[in-house]
This record gives C-alpha cells, structure tokens and sequence, in this order.
C-alpha cells in the first residue's frame, strides 16, 4: 500500500546556529515518502550556506523577504503537495528518527489532525498536551507536534492579523468547527524554549485572549486562562515597583474581580489594567503597548 506523502515545512531567518540541526532531524527520518520545503526570509548570515549544503535532500526552498514567520509559514503552505503538513521550524526537531513513521503508522483513518507530546529542550522534560476539556485554558499543545491534513491548511491558512499566535488561532478554529482530532501519547517533538512567543509575552497573551474573545467564550473561561493569569500576574508584581499607581491598580483589579458577563467593560478594563502594569518599560514601549491594546480589544458585543 502507498504511503501518505507527508508535508514537512521550516520557517527560517538568521539561523544559522539553529537551521542545520532541524534539517537533519528531518532528512534523517526513516519514513520514506516526505517533501521537505524550507522557506527563508532572506537571511542576511550564513542560513542559506547551510540550506544549499543539504539541498539535494530539500524538495523546495527559496530565501526572500516576507511579512514574517505566518506569512512563510502560508508561502510553505501553498508549495505543498502532501496529504499531510507539519511545521517543524529552525532550532526545533523531531523528537527521534522514527518520529512522522510512528505518526504514520498509528493515525486513524478518519483523524484530519494528529498530535502530541513534546520535549523541553533545555529543561529535558515532557509536556503532555492537554485534555480537550482544558483547552481553552491555554495552548492545547505546541504547533511542532501537529499533523494535519494538508487540504485543511490550504482552506484555512494562518490569519497573519496575529503575530504571534495564529498556530493558536487555527487550532481553536477547527476545535470549533468540530474538526477530528487525533492524540498520540508520544513524544512527537523537542522544542527550543526562547523563540519568538517566548521572548514577547505579553503580546502573546494579548492575541492569545483575542483568539478566545472572537470565539465568544465566557467571561469566566477568560478568567481561567494562563494568559490572562500572567497579565494579571505580571501588574501585581510591577505595581510593586510603582507605588504611585497602587491606588489605579487595585481599582482596575476590583473591576476586573467584579464584573458580570460583559464583554465590552472586560475588555476595557483589562486593556487599562494592562496599561498601568507596564510602566516599567521605557516612555515609547509603553506607548507601542497602549496601541496594541487599544487595537486589539476594541469595542465588540458578546
């Protein structure tokens, strides 16, 4: 029986310390009927010198300027011809050599998404994706260990509106649409802390409740989630540092601890309790920071 041909795409830009390790976690598998494409944002270091050194093992590859890491994640989306469609971007890998052979081998025949476990790279720990019934608390699991069908993907590429969390985006979207998922208890991936979510977090948690307020979620379910647990996290600890807000902070947090099922007083309030925790950083961060949030929790009824 013909093998499924498997998808596996790498988003890269100036990566070079990180790109050549993903390749080869990837051209090592030992499932035989994968295209590799590799999409570059014209690296200005040394990431095209490696990808031309393994390019005989690469279907695709092209190294231009892009909107960012969706906007090439999408470009990787339309080359691709496989049934199925993995992201497996520089820095990250697959968790061994028998990886997309296992996923292979034990999907079902009806499943249109598969996912897994992964492992910390720099803790050397694995996460265990979370049970559906907890997935609006936070990220259901790492994007790295998801196989979806590849005709999915191509009907609903990712919404580069997020910058951060449309893998998120898209996940919940075909959570919601009643899509068929598929879990393997099994590491799939080993992820490398310190990428580009990790390094903006609150913008992270920002998108990330966006996602859930677009869903229509409760405002109870909002107040459950990490993201907004690390928002309000983060203003108890910078009050600390800025007295003179004390007073402006415990307001909003009252607010925040008292509303009823309001969408449009959440959102500002937040939006405002999120203002006031970030004065710590400088005069124009803060500012770039009021904007985003003025833009992303404008007015909108439940």
């Amino acid at each position: 029986m013909k093998k499924d041909l498997v998808t596996i795409v790498t988003v890269t830009y100036n990566a070079e310390d990180l790109l050549e390790e993903t390749i080869l976690s990837v051209i090592n598998q030992t499932y035989d009927n994968i295209e590799y494409i590799i999409i570059d944002g014209a690296s200005t270091d040394g990431t095209v010198d490696i990808i031309k050194k393994y390019e005989d093992h690469i279907d695709y590859w092209v190294s231009e300027p892009d909107g960012g890491i969706y906007y090439a994640m999408n470009k990787g989306i339309e080359k691709a011809t496989g049934k199925w469609i993995n992201f497996m971007n520089a820095g990250d890998t697959f968790f061994d050599t028998e990886t997309v052979a296992y996923v292979m081998e034990h999907k079902h025949d009806n499943a249109e998404l598969i996912y897994g476990n992964y492992k910390k790279k720099k803790a050397n720990i694995i996460v265990r994706a979370l049970e559906q019934k907890n997935w609006l608390k936070t990220m259901p699991f790492n994007h790295q260990t998801l196989f979806s069908k590849t005709e999915l993907a191509k009907q609903y590429p990712f919404d580069t509106s997020y910058k951060i969390v449309a893998d998120h985006h898209f996940i919940m979207n075909m959570y919601h649409q009643k899509r068929r998922f598929q879990y393997l208890n099994q590491a799939l991936a080993i992820f490398s802390e310190g990428g580009f979510a990790n390094q903006n977090t609150v913008k992270m948690c920002i998108e990330s409740l966006k996602v859930l307020i677009e869903h229509n979620v409760s405002l109870d379910e909002l107040y459950q989630t990490s993201w907004y647990n690390y928002l309000y996290g983060t203003e108890q600890s910078y009050h600390k540092l800025q007295k003179k807000h004390t007073e402006e902070v415990a307001k909003m947090a009252w607010q925040l601890s008292t509303l009823q099922e309001n969408h449009t007083l959440f959102k500002k309030s937040l939006s405002e309790l999120i203002a006031i925790s970030i004065w710590k950083h400088p005069i124009k961060k803060f500012r770039a920071y009021k904007k985003l949030l003025s833009r992303y929790f404008q007015q909108k009824q439940p």
